[in-house]
Parts: structure tokens; C-alpha cells; sequence
């Protein structure tokens, strides 16, 4: 059980935590699909089929990035200081 403040924004801290975990996890799904379409045969429908996959993970990838700073963008201008890198970087 957590404990909770009055005030507290969680909301916040939970979303990056999602999106940190979501660009890792497309990152790694795009570098494996990437070499799997280079080890098929040219040209193949399974080859395709990565890459059209792996330039999937890598847009979700890109997205989750861009998530990442937009919630550290609105946490700094929010001045939301129950967070240690927008309190030593913000005033």
C-alpha cells in the first residue's frame, strides 16, 4: 500500500513511467524484426512482413519518445516538485 499526500500528482509520473516502458520495449521489437527482414530472402512476403512490422515498433517508438518529453515538458511548467528532475531543474 503507498501511501498517498493530499495534493500529490501521480498522474503525471505514471504516464512517463508508461511511455519510458513503451519506447523501450518498440525499440527492442524494432531492432529484432529489422534484422529479421535482413536475414530473409529478398524480396520474400516474410521479409515484408518484418519490416512492415519493425517500421511499426519504430513509429510507436518515436511516439512513446515524443510522449516522454511532452509529459516532462507539462511537469516543468506545471512546477509539479513531488518530482526530483523538475525540482533540481526548475524554479
Amino acid at each position: 500500500m503507498e501511501i498517498q499526500y493530499i495534493g500529490e500528482h501521480l498522474f503525471p509520473g505514471k504516464l512517463g513511467n508508461f511511455f519510458v516502458l513503451l519506447g523501450f520495449l518498440a525499440a527492442i521489437l524494432a531492432t529484432i524484426a529489422y534484422i529479421k527482414a535482413l536475414r530473409e530472402k529478398d524480396s520474400s512476403p516474410e521479409q515484408l512482413s518484418w519490416k512492415k512490422f519493425a517500421r511499426t515498433a519504430f513509429y510507436v517508438h518515436a511516439g512513446a519518445v515524443f510522449g516522454i518529453i511532452a509529459t516532462l515538458f507539462w511537469m516543468i511548467t506545471q512546477n509539479l516538485f513531488e518530482y526530483q528532475y523538475v525540482w533540481q531543474h526548475s524554479s
